[in-house]
């Protein structure tokens, strides 16, 4: 016995789809993305409404409507990522990133520590994507640009000042271990 699951519609913003031929190029566009149950143009509403089995499928239905030179609306925004210690760590999270509904790209630089996303504003927000990365372990932050570098400056200041106290500490505690070992 099979189950039928309904799917809820995606729906893409789109750019630049003026007319009944573009609209047209779209759809056979979409026709040929694997993974796409149905699909349709409102060019009234300016979006495409599709139905996927996968949430991957939304990343490849968007790079296919771009590739046929429409743009899509989407957010783009850069994220520093909070507890990233290894190379492993920056794959993990970005593969969490890449796989939650309405993300088109995501990418995770380890040098510097952030996310750059892209995804589309009407399904998915900073914050979701926050809530997926904290379920792995690490965390996001999400703020405004002007307030995200103070805090970003705050943490690592922190972070530098412990680092500073356990070295101290740890000279300290090493120092009688040589003098007893040299000289006695």
């Amino acid at each position: 016995m099979t189950a039928n699951t309904i799917q809820e519609p995606v729906y893409i913003p789109l750019e630049d789809v003026e007319s009944e031929h573009c609209a047209l190029i779209v759809e056979k566009g979409l026709a040929q993305v694997k993974g796409v149950e149905s699909h349709k143009v409102e060019l009234n509403n300016r979006r495409a409404v599709i139905t996927v089995k996968d949430n991957e499928v939304v990343a490849d239905a968007v790079k296919a409507i771009k590739d046929l030179g429409y743009g899509v609306s989407t957010a783009k925004r850069t994220f520093p990522v909070l507890g990233m210690t290894c190379a492993s760590c920056a794959g993990s999270t970005e593969s969490i990133v890449k796989y939650q509904e309405g993300v088109a790209s995501a990418s995770v630089n380890f040098a510097t520590g952030n996310l750059t996303v892209e995804y589309l504003p009407n399904i998915t927000d900073a914050s979701k994507l926050q809530k997926a990365v904290q379920s792995i372990g690490y965390d996001l932050l999400v703020e405004d640009e002007a307030r995200q570098q103070e805090t970003l400056e705050a943490i690592h200041e922190e972070k530098f000042r412990k680092l500073k106290n356990k070295t101290i500490w740890a000279i300290l505690l090493s120092l009688p271990v040589v003098v007893i070992g040299m000289f006695l």
